[in-house]
């Protein structure tokens, strides 16, 4: 890739002594296909790293010990033989590393056996964790980030692994709306630097729309699996189930959408 880059530059014979007045749209080509040739090795290293921790897992199971056998249970969800490890690890006090979709079928079989409370020992790391300024103010409004669904029928009992998919997908919800809050004062202190001159008005239109994309694709992308989550639940059809967008989902959209305007206006008009 970084050699057919150089070639392509070297074909072109890009003069940047002159063409002084394209130095800014050069650099900044320059600078995006860096960043596209890290992300791309950046991918391929974690592919590797993936591939080697997955050999390593199988190595690793292959050993006849309680955590590979519950793991093995959960794969297969055989209830009493999750529950009889479970119970064997928790006498040992030995610590394992479960995945998401471990945990949630780990809990389902807990509650189908009726033990609670070792279902709720493991949701209490969770609950205890340290959250920031903005988490704990989204924590006691709650209501921001809540969806509308209409057309289900609330008659229905909801499975109780539904319900823990609904409180975990909640729980990442507000990690996302506060990672999108830093990434919006990021835009305004780009915004900032190039008033004063310290960055370039190419750099900040280009930045400012690239990330506000990102935004917006992952408030689509979120919007689309709690749709899929009840659609699920529920065996709806496609276009049955509607969601209202939460109050502080709306309001970081038009945000970014303000902020997508003034980046591309930028170098519109530049």
């Amino acid at each position: 890739m970084t050699g057919l880059i150089y070639h392509s530059f070297r074909t072109t014979n890009i003069d940047i002594n002159k063409h002084d007045a394209n130095d800014e749209l050069v650099w900044t080509i320059l600078f995006l296909l860096s960043f596209i040739i890290f992300e791309l090795f950046l991918s391929w290293f974690k592919s590797i790293c993936s591939f080697s921790n997955q050999l390593i897992i199988y190595i690793l199971l292959r050993k006849n010990t309680v955590a590979n056998n519950l793991r093995h249970a959960i794969a297969n969800k055989d209830q009493s033989e999750i529950v009889k490890y479970h119970k064997l690890i928790k006498q040992t006090n030995v610590k394992v590393n479960l995945s998401l979709d471990e945990i949630l079928t780990l809990m389902a079989s807990l509650m189908k056996a009726g033990i609670y409370e070792d279902v709720n020992q493991i949701l209490s790391p969770q609950l205890q964790q340290k959250h920031s300024l903005f988490q704990r103010y989204m924590n006691s409004n709650s209501e921001m980030a809540e969806y509308k669904v209409k057309n289900v029928d609330n008659s229905i009992e909801k499975s109780e692994i539904f319900k823990q998919k609904l409180a975990i997908f909640e729980e990442k919800s507000k990690k996302i709306a506060t990672l999108i809050m830093i990434a919006l004062i990021v835009q305004l202190v780009v915004i900032l630097l190039s008033s004063m001159g310290v960055v370039t008005d190419v750099f900040k239109g280009i930045f400012i729309m690239v990330l506000s994309i990102v935004i917006i694709a992952t408030l689509v992308i979120k919007y689309l699996k709690l749709k899929n989550m009840y659609q699920h639940e529920f065996n709806s059809e496609k276009n049955q189930i509607k969601l209202k967008q939460a109050p502080l989902d709306k309001i970081q959209l038009g945000l970014t959408i303000i902020m997508f305007l003034i980046g591309i206006t930028n170098l519109i008009f530049m």
